[in-house]
């Protein structure tokens, strides 16, 4: 004879018409959101991101980028190269606005080096002279022979191993 009532099957008929109506519910509302916020992910919210941080990249490197073109720029260092550098009378009122400049900007190093020269300078002063036979300088080099009117290069400060985003700007004097 027959183990479950007709009640007890049409019960359990119903309880998995159930289950099967709201499993396929929410496969379907999972399958919309999910392709709705992939939509709107990628229209909306990672292009938003993306420019967002574009803004704030360029605003961390315009600083430096402005800076370096306007000591590239500036008289006061173009009449120091042409005075023969560290015998110039201008020699201490150089160091003094690097040091000033540095201060004032809080970029993490002022430097200058003199392709005619070769000398080094920071804002302290002279660091060294570069050689195109030491691979530590072969940067400058490079980058002098490449033309370019600016180089961002990232690398490690020789004086002080920290990482840092150095602005190269070439200085033309005199043509």
């Amino acid at each position: 004879m027959n183990k479950y009532s007709l009640k007890s099957i049409f019960i359990a008929f119903v309880f998995i018409a159930l289950l099967v109506t709201t499993l396929v519910a929410t496969v379907i509302n999972i399958s919309q959101f999910s392709s709705l916020y992939y939509g709107k992910t990628e229209q909306e919210y990672l292009p938003d991101a993306v420019g967002r941080l574009s803004a704030e990249i360029r605003g961390e490197i315009m600083t430096p980028i402005t800076l370096s073109k306007s000591l590239a720029q500036n008289s006061l260092l173009h009449d120091w190269m042409a005075e023969d550098e560290q015998q110039s009378s201008l020699h201490s009122r150089v160091l003094a606005y690097l040091k000033n400049t540095k201060q004032n900007t809080g970029a993490a190093t002022i430097f200058w080096v003199s392709a005619r020269s070769q000398n080094y300078y920071t804002e302290q002063g002279l660091f060294k002279s570069v050689a195109a036979s030491e691979p530590r300088d072969k940067w400058f080099f490079e980058f002098l022979a490449s033309d370019k009117e600016l180089e961002l290069a990232i690398d490690s400060d020789e004086r002080s191993g920290v990482l840092t985003m150095f602005v190269n700007v070439p200085v033309i004097v005199d043509g």
